[in-house]
This record gives structure tokens, C-alpha cells and sequence, in this order.
């Protein structure tokens, strides 16, 4: 079972959104963008809070440091596949969001 996270970072200023530039996976999502995220990870004390997984892909994926206090929950859904949350975050710095994997950044 797999459990997961969204993010959705923007400007509350101007709503710019960061957004991913697939780079891989299926041909059919190549080119398009998406929100960063990925699997919550275990820790020594067990699985990662949504908050922190969230503060954790958005530094991975775009440089930018959310505190884990600043995400608001969306949504959840859970099934026998695991659990998707999707988190919000405000960040008046999304314009200095910056590529740190495969994935392009564009805001």
C-alpha cells in the first residue's frame, strides 16, 4: 500500500501556481504539467505526517522551503491502492522556484 502527497504551492499575491514539466513516465503524460509530489516516506518513527512530506517533495522538487505549518488539507482519498492528500501551501517566493530533478519547473 502506497501513500502519497500533492502539492499545491501558489503566490496569494499574483496566484501563480508552481507547476512540474513531465519529463518521464508514460507517453501520454510526457510534455504535460503537474503538481510536485510523490510517496510519503518511513521514518525512524513511522510514516511521514502529509505536512511534512509535502514540505519535504517542495524543497526536492523546486527548491522552495514551505513550513509544515503553511499546508492546509484539500482533499484525501484513500482505497485499497493506499491514500492521495492533497495539500495547499501560500509562498510569495513561487517566481524563485527553480528545477532540481528531472521535472521542469514553470510557475
Amino acid at each position: 500500500m502506497q501513500h502519497y502527497v500533492l502539492t499545491l504551492v501558489f503566490d496569494p499575491r499574483t496566484f501563480h501556481l508552481v507547476t512540474l514539466i513531465k519529463k518521464k513516465g508514460p507517453a501520454f503524460i510526457i510534455g504535460k504539467l503537474t503538481a510536485p509530489g510523490d510517496k510519503r516516506d518511513l521514518a525512524s518513527t513511522g510514516l511521514e505526517t502529509p505536512q511534512q512530506a509535502a514540505s519535504r517533495e517542495i524543497a526536492e522538487e523546486t527548491s522552495l522551503h514551505v513550513p509544515e505549518s503553511d499546508w492546509s488539507v484539500l482533499t484525501t482519498k484513500q482505497g485499497d491502492w493506499g491514500s492521495l492528500v492533497v495539500l495547499a501551501a501560500p509562498h510569495e517566493g513561487v517566481l524563485h522556484a527553480r528545477t532540481m530533478e528531472v521535472e521542469e519547473v514553470s510557475v
